[in-house]
């Protein structure tokens, strides 16, 4: 947590951001990914949307199923480093 009331939670002067996906504290696990993830990190939206309408589920309604397909790909590999566990 954050030393100041009311600061955000930072490591080393960075912000910090909780997710949830990544391995849980155990030994010989990543559990931490430290870096600039806006240079070793891109986010590609892939062409095409999917939309699919249902109206057999809820009589009477119609449901609207819309999926847009995302990917991504590590850039430069130097600006993000995974922090492990030690075994002991």
């Amino acid at each position: 947590p954050g030393l100041q009331a009311g600061q955000p939670d930072r490591l080393a002067g960075y912000p910090i951001r909780v997710d949830e996906d990544m391995a849980d504290i155990a030994a010989d696990a990543f559990v931490a990914a430290f870096g600039d993830f806006r240079r070793g990190y891109l986010v590609v939206d892939r062409v095409g949307l999917s939309i699919t309408r249902d109206e057999v589920t809820a009589p009477g309604t119609v449901k609207w199923y819309v999926r847009r397909r995302l990917g991504g790909t590590l850039m430069e590999d130097r600006a993000i480093k995974l922090i492990r566990v030690a075994t002991s």
